[in-house]
């Protein structure tokens, strides 16, 4: 499983502010439904994450943005 951080694009944690997936690699543009029934869209990915989030079990962060 990999576990990705998620912010809006101001930086701000996404709520929930995690998301879980069986799939490594997503591309921007893709629209995630969320465990709460939410749908949001990657507007980018960063997978270089730092040694810490790495060490909490974190693959990267996605920047999302909510889609109605």
């Amino acid at each position: 499983m990999y576990r990705f951080v998620l912010l809006l694009s101001n930086d701000e944690p996404y709520d929930p502010p995690c998301f879980v997936t069986p799939v490594s690699e997503h591309r921007v543009g893709a629209q995630i439904r969320l465990k709460n029934g939410r749908n949001v869209r990657i507007a980018a990915t960063h997978t270089a994450t730092e040694p810490h989030m790495r060490a909490l079990g974190f693959s990267g962060v996605f920047t999302v943005e909510p889609v109605e």
